[in-house]
C-alpha cells in the first residue's frame, strides 16, 4: 500500500519537498520505498557539494552517479574542491605523451582498492580516452585515489548541470575533460556537452596560490555558459602552460558569455585577450588586479593593454569595472624602488569613445586621466574621451587633495554627485557621478 506521502497530490508533494533540505533526511526517505525514492532522489542529487574530496566518502558517490544515467541527470548544481593530494604527484600531466602505458599501481592509498569498482572505471575510461596510454594514465590516478581524477570523472558524467563551482589551485586532469568538451572530443563527440550549464565560478586561492587563466577558456566554447566568475587567476611565463588547451584558430559564433568577473587577477593581459576574443555578447566586465603573496610581476597591470583586449567587445560592453585589490596596492608599494617601470600601472586607460554603448564605468583616478591635468597624453580633455552613452561614472583611489582638481576637469560634464566615500586607512576618495545628456 502506498505511503501517506505517496498518496499526496503532486502539488502538495512539491510543497513538502521544498522544506526537506537535510541530506540525511532525504537519504532516509529514499530508502523507505521505491515510490518515495522516485519522489525524493531527484531532490537529493540535484545539488552535489564536495568542498574537499575524501576518497572514503566520495568515491562511492561518484561511482553511483557514473553507474546510473538517471541519477547523473538529476545533478543540476555541482561544487567541487580538492587540494591535489594525488600520490602520483610527479605526473603533473604536462607531458604530451599519451602513448606510454603507465603502471596502474605506481602509487596507491591504503584501502582505496576495496572501494573502487574496477569494471565501472574501465567502462568509463573507454568512453573518455582516445589511446591506451591515456587510459592507463587515468587508471593510474584513479586507482591511487587521486582527488582530481575522481572529480574529473564525475564532471564527465553530469551533462545536465546548470551551475559549476570549482575550488582548487591545480586542475591538470579536470582541464583535460573541459578541453575535450570544448573541442567536442570523446566522450562529448556524440552529444552537445553541458547544454544547460549557464554559470561557472572558479576559486584558485587555495594556500594563497592561483590557477592559470587557461582553465577558463574551454567554458567559452560551451553552448549555454553566460556568466564566468573567477578569483586568483594567474598568467605568468614562469608557469608552464598545458599543451592540451589549444583553441588557436577555433571560433565560437554561438558563444553566449555576457559577463566576466575576475577578482585578484595577476598579469592576465594575454589570457584576457583570448577569452574576450571568443565573446560575441560580452556586456559586463569586472577585473580587480591582485598580487600573489609578496611576489610582484613586472607589468602586472597596464591599462592600455586591457584597453586593447576590451576593444574586441566595444560594440556590446555596457559595464566596465577596473580596480586594484589591497594586496596589489601593498605589493606595489613594497616593490616601487625595485621595478623601474612600475609607474606604468598609473598610465591612463585611454579614450572610451569607441565603447559606444558603455553605460557604467568604474575606474581608478590615475587610470582615467594623467594625474593633476585634464589631458590624455597631452591632447584630449577628459570630456572628449567619454562615450555619449555613459550614464554612471565612479572614480576611485582619488588621492587626498586631488578631488578639487578632478572636479575642475569634470566641469564640462553635466552630472550629479551621488556619492563621496573615503577609505579609512588611506584617505583616498571614491566619487560616484550620474551623468546627464
Amino acid at each position: 500500500m502506498p505511503s501517506l506521502i505517496e498518496q499526496l497530490e503532486p502539488e502538495n508533494t512539491i510543497f513538502l519537498v521544498k522544506y526537506i533540505d537535510n541530506k540525511n533526511d532525504l537519504c532516509t526517505l529514499c530508502r523507505c520505498s521505491t515510490g518515495l525514492r522516485d519522489i525524493f532522489e531527484p531532490v537529493l542529487y540535484s545539488k552535489i557539494e564536495i568542498p574537499l574530496f575524501h576518497f572514503n566518502l566520495h568515491i562511492p558517490l561518484v561511482q553511483k552517479i557514473c553507474r546510473s544515467r538517471p541519477v547523473a541527470n538529476y545533478v543540476q548544481h555541482l561544487t567541487l574542491g580538492w587540494h591535489h593530494s594525488c600520490p602520483n604527484h610527479g605526473d603533473s600531466w604536462d607531458k604530451t605523451d599519451d602513448e606510454t602505458v603507465w603502471p596502474v599501481y605506481q602509487h596507491r592509498v591504503r584501502g582505496v582498492d576495496n572501494i573502487i569498482d574496477s569494471d565501472l572505471t574501465e567502462k568509463m575510461l573507454k568512453k573518455i580516452c582516445e589511446t591506451e596510454g591515456e587510459r592507463s594514465r587515468w587508471q593510474m590516478h584513479l586507482r591511487a585515489g587521486c582527488d582530481e581524477a575522481w572529480m574529473a570523472l564525475l564532471l564527465s558524467r553530469v551533462s545536465n548541470i546548470q551551475t559549476l563551482t570549482l575550488h582548487t589551485n591545480q586542475a591538470r586532469l579536470l582541464q583535460r575533460i573541459l578541453v575535450k568538451a570544448g573541442q567536442r572530443q570523446r566522450p562529448f563527440n556524440t552529444r552537445v556537452p553541458f547544454e544547460s550549464l549557464h554559470t561557472v565560478r572558479l576559486d584558485g586561492s587555495y594556500q594563497s596560490s592561483a590557477i592559470d587563466s587557461d582553465l577558463l577558456l574551454p567554458f567559452f566554447y560551451f553552448p549555454a555558459v553566460s556568466v564566468v566568475k573567477a578569483s586568483s587567476i594567474l598568467e605568468c611565463p614562469l608557469i608552464k602552460q598545458t599543451p592540451y588547451n589549444d583553441f588557436a584558430g577555433r571560433t565560437n559564433p554561438a558563444c553566449r558569455v555576457s559577463e566576466i568577473e575576475i577578482m585578484d587577477g595577476f598579469g592576465c593581459d594575454e589570457g584576457l585577450y583570448k577569452l574576450i576574443s571568443v565573446c560575441q555578447k560580452l556586456s559586463k566586465f569586472t577585473f580587480r588586479a591582485g598580487a600573489l603573496r609578496d611576489y610582484y610581476l613586472k607589468d602586472m597591470f597596464i591599462a592600455k593593454a586591457f584597453r586593447h583586449s576590451l576593444l574586441l567587445a566595444r560594440d556590446t560592453l555596457t559595464s566596465l569595472h577596473l580596480s586594484f585589490a589591497p594586496s596589489y596596492k601593498s605589493s606595489r608599494e613594497m616593490h616601487r624602488g625595485s621595478i623601474s617601470n612600475i609607474v606604468r600601472d598609473d598610465l591612463p586607460f585611454g579614450s572610451f569613445r569607441q565603447f559606444h554603448v558603455l553605460e557604467r564605468l568604474y575606474i581608478r583616478h590615475r587610470n582615467l586621466v594623467n594625474f593633476g591635468t585634464g589631458d590624455y597624453n597631452g591632447h584630449l580633455p577628459l570630456v572628449q574621451m567619454l562615450p555619449r552613452s555613459l550614464r554612471w561614472l565612479t572614480i576611485n583611489d582619488i588621492e587626498p587633495g586631488a578631488l578639487k582638481g578632478l572636479l575642475f576637469i569634470l566641469v564640462d560634464l553635466n552630472f550629479t554627485i551621488i556619492s563621496i566615500e573615503e577609505d579609512a586607512d588611506t584617505g583616498e576618495l571614491s566619487l560616484g557621478l550620474e551623468i546627464h545628456h
